[in-house]
């Protein structure tokens, strides 16, 4: 409450008491199994919903957005995206392909320099010195809210930010564009990598194989930041899965399956839900527009298209626009 009533120049007057939680809870973490991945971790998710500062941390995202729009320079905002980039890069029989995961990002974010990082993207962007302090105000409450309970038990979280919480996904994209534009550019330079994207945590990677070592950038990545690790996957037999593609190389240049995880399932909200109708037909709406717009071979495509005519899944194959 300090923090709202002292941060006088971002937050009016007559819009504190929609910041202010009446009847606040403790934060309290549940875990997410994992099924994707091998061995079905856990992962911990904390629940800041009727927080004292979730409607605050919910305010700074939007304050952030508003007052400084990030670039978004090496981001991808979707597959078509992807592979609409991926086309355009000259094609060797050097061409390799990689990809990067960055484990546990939002936990391993070093959030003491990102008060630097947001002070810097202030500066650049003309923010005034007093809106600037009280950014860096309702940041700095919101990362010391890194507590949460567990059964009968309170814990803090030391250092990075919480899955669950609201502030965490931009913080994140935050700090980790302000490495790509200075850091990462640096070492994509010296590596001759021919192409990066980033989908959040993903990263695929492009270079040659006669001019780079992938194993040297693996390792350079990782001495970016001393919590902040990244793992491997290499390409196999001139493929690779990335996201919820598979690219392949071949002699006439690159193509693209639909790729389906181990775990993937057709279950679809019923029918019969009581769920609005938009919410019903959203799957439906993507598998027929991913069927329009992804470059997917003939192959392929007349794959997806019986798998889903037989499951009874799609009955009109027009997307909608």
């Amino acid at each position: 409450m300090n923090t709202i009533n002292e941060c006088q120049n971002i937050i009016q007057k007559n819009e504190k008491w929609k910041l202010v939680n009446l009847n606040p809870t403790a934060l309290t973490m549940r875990g997410l199994i994992k099924v994707n991945k091998d061995g079905t971790p856990i992962g911990p998710v904390i629940n800041w919903r009727n927080t004292p500062g979730f409607k605050l941390a919910q305010a700074l995202v939007r304050k952030l957005t508003s007052y400084f729009p990030l670039p978004f320079a090496y981001n991808i905002k979707n597959t078509v995206q992807l592979m609409d980039d991926l086309i355009e890069i000259p094609q060797g029989q050097y061409m390799k392909f990689a990809s990067f995961n960055i484990s546990s990002m939002y936990s391993n974010i070093p959030t003491r320099e990102l008060m630097t990082i947001l002070n810097e993207l202030c500066n650049a962007n003309d923010v005034d010195g007093k809106t600037t302090q009280e950014i860096l105000r309702i940041t700095q409450t919101l990362v010391n809210q890194n507590y949460f309970q567990f059964q009968d038990t309170i814990y803090i979280q030391n250092e990075g930010q919480a899955m669950g919480e609201p502030t965490s996904s931009i913080l994140s994209e935050v700090y980790l564009q302000h490495m790509e534009n200075t850091t990462i550019h640096e070492l994509l330079k010296k590596h001759r990598i021919e192409g990066y994207f980033r989908y959040v945590d993903d990263i695929l990677i492009v270079y040659n194989d006669d001019n780079t070592k992938i194993y040297k950038v693996l390792e350079d990545f990782n001495n970016l930041a001393p919590k902040l690790k990244f793992t491997l996957e290499e390409e196999q037999n001139n493929q690779i899965k990335f996201l919820d593609i598979t690219i392949k190389k071949n002699q006439k240049g690159l193509s693209f399956e639909v790729y389906r995880k181990p775990t993937t399932t057709d279950i679809i909200i019923p029918n019969d839900s009581c769920h609005p109708n938009e919410h019903k037909t959203a799957a439906i709406r993507y598998y027929c527009n991913r069927l329009e717009m992804y470059r997917l071979t003939p192959e392929n495509r007349k794959k997806r298209k019986k798998l889903y005519d037989r499951s009874g899944l799609i009955i009109n194959m027009t997307p909608t626009p």
